[in-house]
């Protein structure tokens, strides 16, 4: 018996399977190609055939809306909901869990650590880490809501709620697909390395969600400066990435040492430093990299906002110092998430913006559609699930 997805293509023995367990599809539900098909009605054989053809839509769908990663592996089994995250299995009460972010804030709160999370909720409230102050600010927001008749909360999400989801999808988003290094959880409940660490996890479910493979690099080979990580496309493709954030003052708790600016937001992006150091890297492979501006909400008509001719000026500047055909950046992509400097605020549709300025001559040559593809699935991975898959 043979088995077609939705184009209706032929699926492989060796092929993945389109149920999205990521196991071989002889492994998985082509195992009935081993059994006579007289044991298997027609009838049965049709409405497999159809339910293959289902998820293999809905795994399209799913793809086109929130991009490459590996689609919600989930299933109900009595009063519980069980959720597969790369080689993990969660599981909580399913009238608790009815919609997906209901399941990533008890991801967060394991990956975190409910010991570390208890210990900094018994701080007083300005001295606790910033993930817990905007757990408290979406705790606060959500009891001023009314729910619906099933008890559901249907609202706008303040900033405190986008970015607790945020962070955690794109935990989430990683361990699903790659690998979740304990060294990163350190450094997100280090107040003083949260911010470096946030964006680059920022980054890395990015590219994920653009469909690159992540490759860490040894964090304790000091012999040479490397990237944050290499991401590897389907083809072989290698690409380096580096990930660098813009400090303000009061943004994410950071103080400036005495004689910098004060309170409130510079007017300028000033970010030329940030992208050298990422220069002085030279990965010797095509390279991308990404830079965290941390500016405020824009209000203004975004395309008269003189930040954007500021990052083009400094990227051409820079490009000016280099020979033809050596700079060795493909391209640089400047991000901002404004949702964690005003958390109470509901924002008016997605406010993150990704603004990149490409490099026509580089070191590396590149395909241009590329860093496209990186940009659009930068905006891509906040478009977090609602809904469970259903079958």
């Amino acid at each position: 018996m043979a088995f077609y997805d939705a184009a209706g293509n032929k699926i492989g023995r060796n092929s993945a399977c389109p149920c999205g367990s990521g196991k071989k599809f002889k492994h998985c539900h082509g195992i009935l190609n081993n059994q006579p098909e007289k044991m298997i009605s027609r009838d049965v054989q049709e409405e497999i055939k159809r339910k293959i053809a289902r998820i293999d839509e809905r795994n399209r769908a799913f793809k086109a809306a929130h991009g490459k990663g590996r689609s919600i592996i989930t299933t109900e089994f009595k009063d519980w909901r069980f959720v597969a995250v790369g080689n993990e299995l969660h599981y909580a009460n399913k009238e608790k869990t009815k919609y997906f972010p209901d399941f990533l804030g008890n991801y967060l709160r394991s990956k975190l650590g409910t010991e570390w999370g208890n210990s900094e909720l018994a701080k007083p409230f300005e001295d606790r880490h910033q993930v817990l102050k905007w757990y408290d600010s979406m705790c606060h927001f959500q009891r001023k809501q009314t729910p619906i008749e099933d008890g559901t909360y249907i609202v706008a999400a303040n900033g405190a709620m986008l970015s607790w989801c945020r962070l955690a999808y794109d935990l989430y988003l990683i361990k699903h697909n790659a690998h979740l290094q304990e060294r990163i959880l350190y450094r997100l409940r280090n107040k003083q390395q949260f911010q470096g660490a946030r964006f680059e996890l920022c980054v890395t479910a990015s590219m994920i969600v653009a469909g690159f493979e992540i490759n860490f690099e040894d964090e304790g080979d000091v012999s040479r400066k490397h990237p944050e990580f290499l991401a590897r496309d389907s083809a072989g493709l290698k690409i380096a990435i580096e990930a660098k954030s813009r400090h303000r003052e009061g943004v994410l708790e950071y103080k400036a040492p005495p004689g910098q600016l004060g309170k409130g937001q510079s007017p300028k992006v000033a970010v030329e430093g940030l992208i050298r150091k990422a220069l002085a890297k030279e990965p010797g492979m095509p390279y991308f990299i990404f830079i965290d501006v941390n500016l405020p909400y824009a209000d203004e008509n975004y395309h008269g906002n003189p930040w954007f001719k500021e990052m083009s000026e400094t990227v051409k500047k820079l490009r000016q110092e280099w020979a033809p055909g050596t700079f060795p950046a493909n391209a640089i992509f400047f991000c901002n998430d404004p949702t964690y400097q005003e958390p109470e605020r509901v924002p008016e549709g997605n406010n993150f913006w990704c603004y990149e300025v490409p490099v026509d001559d580089p070191k590396q040559p590149l395909d241009p559609g590329i860093s496209i593809q990186v940009a659009q699935s930068i905006i891509k991975r906040t478009n977090i699930p609602n809904e469970y898959p259903k079958d």
